[in-house]
């Protein structure tokens, strides 16, 4: 996704690219031409500045993500099939390291809650040889594209927290800690994908005490400000969130079972 200083970058150099051509072209024998390139840059440059008006004004009016890191936050995990270390950039901005290797991802904020949820996150399309000639430089391993998730989830109780987990964790590699923070992630080579899901529970606005099949060690996370640093609080959110996402993902969940079934009787 192209960010709004693309645009404004796009608008500085369409300017100077037009002063440029009106500075040299009463020299220049290809007067009329000079002239058109001028007209086109400017037309270029004003509507790079329409465009970078438009994206300011609609990240002003979308409604502010539930994340899980704070800027500048470290995460390390530790699971049975490997580490993974999560570095937060500025905003949306993650780094994923594990097993030697290293992508980064620049997220996009929820527009709407998804599953409960009005995190971030980046399902790494591809559109067109631009972007499949980009992952394969920066390919590791055979492994160039971050799915990645990040959001908080609400529940109304620790017992309604543990029977999402049971059901969310037979997924890939899971783990979690006893105040709510959860990570799971895997490797699909099929698709090139490195993925990674990272939720903050919480139980009533705020982080839970003690979680069934939590590993407090598995999770670590540093802040240049100490531990209480590196993560966002829970948001407070209406009871009208908690039992939409209890509905969304019982109706998931039921989903998911009748696949199943089908995929047996096959």
């Amino acid at each position: 996704m192209l960010s709004a200083d693309f645009f404004w970058w796009m608008a500085e150099i369409g300017q100077a690219g037009a002063w440029l051509l009106h500075f040299n072209i009463s020299t220049s024998s290809g007067y009329s031409f000079g002239m058109k390139m001028m007209s086109l840059l400017r037309i270029l440059s004003v509507m790079a500045l329409v465009v970078y008006g438009s994206i300011e004004v609609q990240a002003a009016t979308l409604p502010a993500p539930e994340l899980v890191l704070r800027d500048y936050a470290r995460l390390e995990l530790d699971t049975p099939v490997g580490k993974v270390l999560v570095h937060a950039g500025k905003g949306l901005e993650r780094t994923y390291e594990w097993d030697g290797c290293s992508l980064s991802s620049s997220m996009f904020a929820r527009r709407s809650r998804w599953y409960g949820s009005l995190g971030a996150y980046d399902p790494a399309g591809r559109f067109g040889p631009i972007d499949a000639l980009r992952d394969k430089f920066r390919a590791c391993k055979g492994i160039s594209r971050t799915v990645v998730e990040e959001g908080q989830i609400h529940f109304d109780d620790e017992q309604a927290a543990e029977a999402w987990i049971k059901r969310y964790s037979t997924i890939s590699t899971t783990v979690w800690t006893n105040d709510g923070l959860l990570a799971q992630w895997r490797i699909v080579p099929s698709r090139d994908q490195f993925s990674f899901d990272l939720w903050r529970i919480c139980v009533r606005g705020l982080p839970p005490k003690k979680l069934g099949g939590a590993k407090d060690d598995a999770i670590k996370v540093f802040h240049k400000d100490g531990p209480s640093g590196a993560l966002h609080e829970c948001a407070r959110v209406g009871a009208e969130v908690v039992a939409e996402t209890q509905k969304v993902w019982q109706e998931h969940w039921k989903q998911v079972d009748e696949w199943n079934a089908r995929a047996k009787r096959q």
